[in-house]
Parts: structure tokens; sequence; C-alpha cells
């Protein structure tokens, strides 16, 4: 699945198919755990929640 190039490893075709879809088997494990939590996007860039503003929150 690798193979020794002077220093390094380096995937073989069949390493590189593999890593594929071990990958693609890990996202799909990972949306089958539940549904995902969507964050709105703050006008700053800053992603929150939308339950209002966290200097407004209170305590």
């Amino acid at each position: 699945m690798v193979e020794l190039e002077q220093d390094y490893l380096v995937l073989t075709l069949a390493g590189s198919f593999w890593a594929v879809t071990l990958a693609q088997g890990a996202i799909e494990a990972i949306n089958t755990l539940g549904p995902r939590k969507t964050m709105s996007t703050h006008p700053h860039g800053h992603g929150h929640s939308g339950k209002g503003h966290p200097a407004k929150m209170a305590s």
C-alpha cells in the first residue's frame, strides 16, 4: 500500500484507493451520528448559535 522513496513513504495506487475509501466511510459514519447543528454567520465572520449577541445575553 506504500512505497519507500528516499526518506519518506508514498501511497501506491491501491493505497490511494483505500485512503479515499476510508475517508468516505468516516464521513458517512459521522453523518449517521445525528443531525448537525448549523451556526449562523455573524456579520464580522464569527459564527454563533443565533440566540442573541453574547455580550447582551443575561447571566
